[in-house]
């Protein structure tokens, strides 16, 4: 449904015959500070020494780190008319091996480099996660997460890049920032909750 809401929504934006410059944005992964769902799982798992990767496994990414993708949408909302009008644009960084990425925040948060065990032994960690997960046990790995560590997931930022130029911040530093902001700021700000709204149609109906 997310996925298909989306499309709906460009399709939608492209037939409407509006009057006004519109332009598509599709954004990639975003991480950086204020994301609650990197505090609540990843970086927790991380900073007490518990995080795994799979070993061997060469993953290509597309993520965003929110200041470059705040910058590229400043861009486009002051660029020429003719230069974004009707166009579609992907915000976020170039496509990135996830190790570089990972190991990046591991070191920011515990001053070590992560340990990298054999994919099939994380798939098994990962099993065990989604039979906890049926006895609503909280556990940092699941199979759903073990895709998204092996698998690919590249958008081509060449386009934003051509038209806009290179986001100012680096990898490196948007780490020091995200990780400044986990351990300064984040700790009061309550958990995020997913709520799926269909439990309450099927209850009316």
């Amino acid at each position: 449904l997310y996925g298909e809401s989306k499309w709906l929504t460009e399709v939608n934006t492209r037939e409407a015959g509006l009057s006004c410059t519109w332009t598509i944005i599709r954004p990639t992964t975003i991480w950086g500070p204020w994301s609650l769902r990197y505090r609540d799982l990843m970086f927790k798992v991380m900073r007490k020494g518990l995080y795994l990767h799979p070993a061997n496994v060469r993953v290509v990414r597309s993520y965003g780190y929110v200041g470059n993708v705040v910058w590229q949408i400043d861009k486009m909302l002051s660029a020429p008319v003719d230069q974004v009008a009707g166009r579609v644009f992907y915000v976020g960084d170039r496509p990135f091996d996830l190790r570089t990425w990972v190991d990046a925040f591991h070191r920011a948060l515990t001053g070590r480099k992560v340990r990298y065990i054999p994919g099939a032994l994380v798939k098994v960690i990962a099993w065990i996660g989604d039979g906890l997960a049926l006895l609503r046990i909280p556990f940092p790995i699941n199979s759903g997460r073990f895709r998204s560590m092996t698998s690919d997931y590249i958008t081509p930022m060449d386009r934003t890049i051509e038209a806009f130029g290179e986001a100012p911040w680096s990898l490196e530093e948007g780490v020091r920032e995200t990780v400044r902001w986990y351990d300064d700021v984040s700790g009061p700000i309550i958990p995020h909750t997913l709520k799926d709204v269909r439990q309450k149609e099927r209850a009316r109906a």
